[in-house]
């Protein structure tokens, strides 16, 4: 059964979910083929891109935009919690991509 976490950050009360492995493989696969990475989307956060938020929780893109920072961080610790091999395989992929350049 999936692990899900319900918060309440400000005045949006959301879940959090576990990600099943089919999540994670269309996860990756849309990664792959996505065409031009949205600058903030991708660097405001060191451990998640801004569209992964909707993917691990029931917020929706429109809520995210409106949260600050330090709210966000509050739903990416707490996506943590359930989807620690989410975020372990995501790192493993981070270190991949720096050194695939290296060596080729």
């Amino acid at each position: 059964m999936r692990a899900v976490k319900t918060l309440t950050v400000g005045d949006i009360s959301f879940e959090v979910r576990e990600l099943t492995v089919a999540d994670i493989r269309l996860w990756l696969q849309e990664l792959i083929n996505s065409a031009e990475p949205d600058l903030v989307a991708e660097a405001l956060f060191n451990d998640i891109s801004l569209a992964d938020i909707p993917r691990l929780s029931s917020l929706t893109m429109a809520q995210v935009e409106t949260m600050t920072p330090s709210e966000l961080r509050q739903v990416i610790d707490a996506a943590k919690g359930v989807n620690a091999d989410f975020f372990t395989l995501r790192n493993k992929l981070i270190q991949a991509a720096r050194v695939l350049p290296a060596a080729a």
